[in-house]
């Protein structure tokens, strides 16, 4: 029997609000985000999309109540799809986001009391932005606003700056995710597997697999669906069968962690290291060959360049000894008429 999984991104994690506090809890660094809760959170990315447009489909607004003095909320921008690699004009992304939000903010007020946004004391909500990064290479996009501004360091003063928060997935090692011990952990370890090595689990510590198991048996249903979605989205970006995908989903559903890439690991992981190691061993084959050739062009090269420097130097002795007998046949000429002369005179 055949299954059919919608494909699974980032906003999907994002759209379950246990997952997206425990995310901002664990991961976003942000004190005002420390003690969120599911019931904290709401969505207002579909608010933001007038001013967005569809090329933000993938990221997400989410409205956060935080448990502080006074009843403003805060708001999260988070660029989630699936961004492994850098984006260098992040920066005017977030701009835009933030100022959708803002626009939005003013207008809902104002269509309460009219004229507050204009008022002494109106404050526009706190914006925080993150990224979050699936990448291995480092970030290395601008992390202000004024970096990308002409002159924005000369005249930092005409320049509306911020910065942002950069979740970077590869940072973390496996041990520090499952110290969170909670359902995002092993999102975020499902999302790290970028290779067949990566998704064994009979490659952990048995410490980290009874950590790994005891989340999974406490995990709601749509976390254990969610991570279902993304076996199956893996299974065939690696080109397992059916049956094995299948066998791994089901294995997932029924919470059974210890036993979930069995069937991969006989039959495809060890076929990938193979080929891997074949393909390995035949670039360095031929990058030994190239090395070679190389340096054997380099030693002709060196023996031309020996070659044409002793042609010029016999050329530059041929072309002295030429000029020393011109000036000899020269003297040579003199003398005769000088003879010519003295026999002419007697």
């Amino acid at each position: 029997m055949k299954i059919q999984f919608s494909d699974t991104n980032s906003k999907d994690i994002w759209d379950n609000h246990l997952l997206c506090a425990q995310f901002l809890r664990n991961y976003s660094g942000v004190s005002l985000l420390e003690d969120i809760q599911p019931e904290d959170i709401t969505d207002e990315t579909e608010k933001l999309r007038p001013f967005m447009g569809v090329e933000f489909a993938g990221d997400a607004v989410k409205k956060v109540h935080v448990h502080r003095p006074g009843d403003q909320p805060v708001y999260v921008v988070a660029l989630l799809e699936h961004k492994s690699t850098v984006d260098y004009d992040i920066t005017l992304q977030l701009l835009k986001y933030m100022v959708g939000i803002w626009i939005q903010y003013r207008n809902e007020r104002n269509s309460e009391h009219s004229g507050t946004s204009t008022t002494k004391n109106f404050r526009y909500p706190l914006v925080i932005p993150i990224v979050y990064y699936e990448g291995k290479q480092p970030w290395t996009a601008a992390m202000r606003w004024g970096e990308r501004v002409e002159f924005g360091e000369a005249f930092p003063e005409y320049v509306p700056d911020f910065t942002y928060q950069v979740i970077r997935l590869n940072r973390y090692t496996r041990k520090e995710i499952l110290s969170k011990e909670n359902e995002m952990s092993l999102v975020m370890l499902f999302n790290r597997i970028q290779s067949v090595e990566d998704m064994d689990i009979t490659r952990w510590s048995k410490e980290d697999q009874e950590t790994a198991r005891r989340i999974l048996a406490h995990a709601p249903e749509k976390v254990v669906e969610l991570l279902a979605q993304m076996i199956y989205h893996f299974g065939q970006k690696i080109h397992a069968s059916e049956e094995e995908i299948i066998d791994c989903v089901h294995n997932m559903e029924e919470k059974n962690m210890g036993v979930l890439w069995e069937n991969m690991e006989k039959m495809d992981i060890q076929a990938e290291r193979r080929n891997t190691s074949e393909a390995r061993e035949r670039l360095a084959e031929k990058e030994q060959e190239l090395g070679e050739a190389l340096e054997t062009i380099a030693e002709d090269k060196k023996i031309i360049a020996e070659k044409d420097q002793t042609i010029a130097e016999d050329k530059k002795t041929i072309a002295e000894k030429d000029q020393a007998i011109a000036e000899k046949d020269q003297a040579i000429a003199a003398l005769e008429a000088k003879v010519k002369e003295l026999e002419h005179q007697s």
